[in-house]
């Protein structure tokens, strides 16, 4: 299932016992899933108080880091096999099964040149051997691509896709391709073709926008971004990765001396809300067009349902889920309460799997269907129709994929439609 998180930089500028655990704090009181813990001293890591901050927060994390400049990939791989171990150590600690960022290279370390055939062949042997070690503990590994002023390994998602798929060729199934929009914004000819040429392999995605502030206020091209991930079906997370601190470590590296554009709970709470409604927008242009009724869905944290209506329009809504169910569940209940659910989740919807990729199992929703539902229908939101249309809509269209925490159902149940 596709979720929002967010990187601590959001909220500190370097990670110890307190900053972490009161970004921990932040990020589940803002409303993120999850938050990716910039793992840069493993050895200062306190797994034990993270763990239970977040349990409290009620949140995941995911972990990246960037290799010191003496355990450069390509040149000391075994001081960064070694780190890469130690980080994984920690991860393991805290339950986390994610690792990504510089895991080949450090930045700030530059020849000049571009890589030799030496370094690229050490860049696919070591992290074979991380890999390996990682698929031990159940970690995936995303690699990261970033901008020529940083580092010279990989600079565009294509480089990156050629050393994932490597070490795939050699049955390393657990490393997947980490993209960022700040870097391609530099290195890449567009948002769009980049994201769905990449497809087969990317797998985790920064939101960070061309200064590194809020995003929608910079130069990024956010309606190529989401369009491209639509149409490439990408279901990883979305991480908003806006620095509101900086890194004393990475300042020099990543040429973060000036002070952010706006205050840590700006970039948050706006920045997520710049992201959801990038994604309301383009489900609202599929209401217009199609005339059909059309809900997305979000998991909220408030005690009860909340439902909005960003149009005049009654047969478009926002929703979001109460505290303790995913937006997921509510769309299953809503399911179950289709009239003919079995018309509902026949060729209509094995139709839109093929194009989605996700197919629903009738099986999966037998349980009972609580009082939400009944809530859901108070509001004027139907839960009964046809769902031949937006199959075939579907179909038409190469599919809709899924590219953000949102969930998209009609009064026929998208259920299957994630976008």
């Amino acid at each position: 299932m596709p979720k929002f998180g967010a990187h601590a930089f959001l909220w500190i500028g370097e990670w110890t016992t307190e900053t972490g655990n009161h970004a921990i704090e932040q990020a589940g009181q803002a409303g993120f899933d999850f938050i990716e813990i910039p793992l840069l001293k493993p050895e200062q890591f306190d797994a034990a108080s993270h763990k239970k901050a977040l349990r409290e927060a009620g949140i995941e994390a995911t972990a990246s880091l960037v290799l010191p400049k003496d355990a450069h990939m390509p040149v000391a791989p075994q001081k960064a096999r070694r780190f890469l171990s130690g980080a994984m150590d920690k991860m393991e600690e805290i339950g986390n099964t994610y690792l990504c960022g510089c895991i080949a290279y450090s930045l700030g370390t530059l020849t000049g040149q571009a890589p030799t055939p030496e370094e690229r062949q050490t860049v696919i042997e070591t992290p074979a051997e991380v890999a390996e070690d990682a698929k031990r503990r159940g970690i995936t590994l995303g690699l990261e691509v970033c901008n020529r002023y940083e580092t010279y390994m990989y600079n565009v998602l294509e480089d990156g896709q050629a050393a994932v798929k490597a070490l795939r060729a050699l049955g390393y199934d657990n490393i997947e391709l980490h993209g960022d929009t700040y870097h391609m914004n530099i290195e890449e000819e567009g948002f769009y073709k980049p994201i769905v040429a990449c497809a087969e392999t990317l797998g985790y995605m920064h939101m960070s926008e061309s200064h590194r502030g809020l995003i929608g206020t910079g130069t990024i091209n956010w309606e190529q971004v989401f369009r491209g991930l639509t149409d490439a079906k990408y279901r990883g997370p979305l991480v908003l990765e806006s620095f509101a601190a900086i890194n004393p470590d990475l300042a020099a590296a990543t040429c973060l001396w000036r002070p952010p554009n706006q205050p840590p709970g700006v970039l948050a709470t706006e920045g997520r809300e710049v992201a959801r409604a990038r994604l309301v927008e383009r489900v609202r242009i599929l209401h217009d067009f199609e005339r059909l009724r059309v809900s997305v869905v979000f998991d909220g944290r408030g005690a009860d349902i909340a439902i909005e209506r960003p149009t005049p329009h009654t047969t478009f809504s926002v929703v979001y889920t109460p505290g303790g169910m995913t937006a997921d569940d509510l769309i299953e209940q809503l399911t179950v309460q289709a009239a003919q659910p079995r018309d509902h989740l026949g060729f209509p919807f094995r139709a839109v799997d093929r194009c989605v990729g996700e197919l629903l199992d009738l099986a999966d929703f037998e349980r009972q269907p609580g009082a939400l539902v009944e809530q859901f229908e108070k509001a004027g939101i139907d839960v009964v129709d046809t769902n031949a249309q937006i199959a075939k809509l579907a179909i038409r269209r190469g599919g809709l994929g899924r590219v953000g925490h949102g969930r998209m159902l009609t009064n026929a149940h998208l259920s299957l439609i994630h976008i």
